[in-house]
């Protein structure tokens, strides 16, 4: 394997693998300021030799860090790269959730959407969705207080709303935590997280799948047998019958500890084992 960093602090949350056969890298680096931590994006060739390096953050310039990256297609060598993540943009007390995008050798075109409220915003997954970019994090900005899953639509213009948004929450906790939490196409799509508010055992979390479809919005909880404990869920995936989570849980009678769990549903977030699908409405915050 490759090391790659500074006499700094760098930490790479996500990796996509772009047109070009390469790769893409985003994270984080205290370069130069210590402590102070700069989004950063590491651009590699198909051998995992680096081509060049991006550093960014804000006029507030407390904490920024990249959390997901993709790829936005271009003609020939114009692909360019969109990042989410969280940053301190307008003060130092609490996060905002943003999307950055940068051109072809990294230099910064925009900022192409921020969430920010009175609380903390942070994004986590990020999409390409052909005309415009899906994201996906978690909020405690407009609800009771307590975290919310976000989801919101965007295009890349500079300074406009989101085309749409949505924060998921019920009273307590709900959250997105992972760069691949989030797959589709604008008006399909899919994104995976945790609640503590619907299901057996909580406050302990469960996994909470919400997509959206021509019939409208679907939610899914599902606990581990007996799921007394802790399932949080991270990535997802399609498969050729519907949908794959990955994530962990500690409620399993068996198996001591954490332990890996693995979910499959169909295309309408079904599985007749094991899932709740009475969950209360969802508030649209565009």
């Amino acid at each position: 394997g490759n090391v790659y960093g500074t006499p700094f602090c760098e930490e790479a949350y996500s990796i996509v693998q772009t047109m070009d056969g390469g790769y893409a890298i985003t994270g984080w680096t205290n370069m130069p300021i210590a402590n102070h931590p700069n989004i950063f994006l590491l651009k590699l060739d198909s051998l995992g030799i680096p081509m060049w390096t991006g550093m960014y953050w804000f006029p507030v310039n407390s904490k920024d860090e990249g959390s997901s990256i993709c790829e936005v297609p271009g003609a020939g060598m114009t692909d360019r790269y969109l990042i989410a993540g969280r940053a301190n943009i307008f003060d130092t007390t609490n996060f905002d959730a943003f999307v950055m995008q940068t051109d072809p050798g990294g230099a910064p075109i925009s900022l192409a959407s921020v969430i920010s409220g009175q609380g903390t915003d942070e994004a986590y997954s990020v999409l390409w969705g052909g005309q415009t970019f899906l994201a996906a994090g978690w909020s405690n900005s407009f609800g009771a207080g307590d975290a919310d899953i976000i989801f919101w639509e965007d295009d890349t213009a500079v300074g406009s709303p989101p085309l749409a948004a949505f924060h998921f929450g019920w009273g307590n906790e709900e959250k997105v935590m992972d760069d691949r939490s989030l797959i589709g196409i604008p008006g399909h799509w899919a994104v995976s997280g945790w609640t503590k508010s619907v299901g057996p055992g909580i406050p302990n979390p469960n996994f909470l799948i919400i997509a959206q479809d021509t019939s409208g919005f679907l939610g899914r909880i599902h606990p581990s047998a007996p799921g007394a404990f802790d399932e949080q869920a991270y990535p997802m995936t399609l498969t050729h019958s519907g949908y794959a989570i990955a994530g962990f849980t500690n409620s399993s009678w068996s198996l001591g500890g954490d332990d890996f769990h693995l979910l499959t549903l169909d295309h309408g977030l079904n599985r007749p084992v094991c899932v709740i699908d009475t969950l209360p409405p969802f508030v649209d915050i565009s």
